[in-house]
């Protein structure tokens, strides 16, 4: 399952989103995550987004689409993706 975490850096005390992708993801679930995504996003306001693809078996096409519209739509914030293995 794929995890949200919220922490706070401890240098600035920005807030901070860390999406661990845990599993595969397909169009069905791609739409459950944008939609989760988007709400955290909203309600914490976070500085900075870590997409960390690590732990992920398989991702299609509308995965890519949905992460790479987060990017584009949100140009401000800042994105980092990391590929920590399991």
């Amino acid at each position: 399952m794929t995890e949200l975490t919220f922490f706070q850096d401890s240098f600035n005390s920005d807030v901070l989103l860390e999406v661990t992708f845990n599993e595969e993801i397909d169009q069905h679930v791609s739409d459950k995550l944008r939609r989760k995504i988007d709400d955290e996003i909203e309600k914490y306001l976070p500085r900075e987004v870590i997409f960390d693809f690590g732990c992920i078996s398989f991702m299609d096409s509308s995965a890519i689409g949905m992460i790479l519209r987060k990017v584009q739509a949100n140009k401000n914030d800042r994105w980092r993706i990391k590929n920590y293995k399991c």
